[in-house]
């Protein structure tokens, strides 16, 4: 009889997937004799939230959490070199907004300072984090949600039929950020704003 145990060790390559924390309900469950992990979307844990919410309600922000499986994967599969390809968090697609509105994203920021401090926290614990992957790098269609949330850190205007990049105040923190450099948080409006249409064009700043 084979046995786990006859497996342990034996991958070169592990992807998890978190996708927003969710809370985990294990149900034994005989199948190819291993249990099913059950996942649901309420991010709640005896009815409490875990979290608040992102722009997408299956987006909880649980920034101990990457702490969390980064600890446990290291105990869990030999302490593996961790590359976290995908991580970031949702917004919105507000348009009664003007751009420089919609470009001051403070919640994306937060976000990411959070979650890069906790995974240094783990690394200081042993866990070998390679790479850090923000999601995303522009605003995009996002499967079902379309365009109805940005996760993005340049806005794109999906509207004048250029799509035209705008850099969010996200862009600037990590740049910032990676250039060792003081970050102020501030609104930045481009002087051609009411060109753009799929922002609101006669509020004034």
């Amino acid at each position: 009889m084979i046995r786990v145990s006859h497996y342990q060790g034996s991958s070169n390559w592990l992807s998890i997937v978190p996708n927003g924390i969710y809370k985990l309900l294990v149900h034994a469950k005989e199948t190819y004799n291993s249990p099913i992990i059950y996942i649901t979307e309420n991010g709640e844990r005896d009815g409490i939230p875990i979290g608040p919410k992102g722009g997408s309600n299956w987006l909880s922000i649980v920034p101990n959490g990457i702490y969390k499986l980064l600890v446990h994967v290291k105990k869990s599969y030999n302490s593996p070199t961790i590359y976290i390809t995908e991580n970031g968090v949702d917004e919105v697609n507000d348009t009664s907004l003007t751009l420089s509105e919609a470009r001051f994203d403070e919640l994306r920021i937060k976000y990411h300072q959070d979650h890069l401090s906790y995974i240094k926290q783990a690394m200081e614990e042993g866990v070998d984090v390679k790479a850090y992957y923000i999601w995303s790098m522009f605003d995009t269609f996002e499967w079902a949600a379309g365009y109805s949330v940005r996760f993005g850190l340049f806005y794109v205007d999906f509207v004048n039929g250029n799509l035209t990049r705008f850099p969010k105040t996200s862009a600037i923190w990590l740049m910032n950020f990676l250039n060792k450099k003081r970050f102020t948080l501030k609104r930045q409006a481009p002087k051609n704003e009411e060109e753009h249409g799929s922002v609101k064009k006669d509020k004034k700043q």
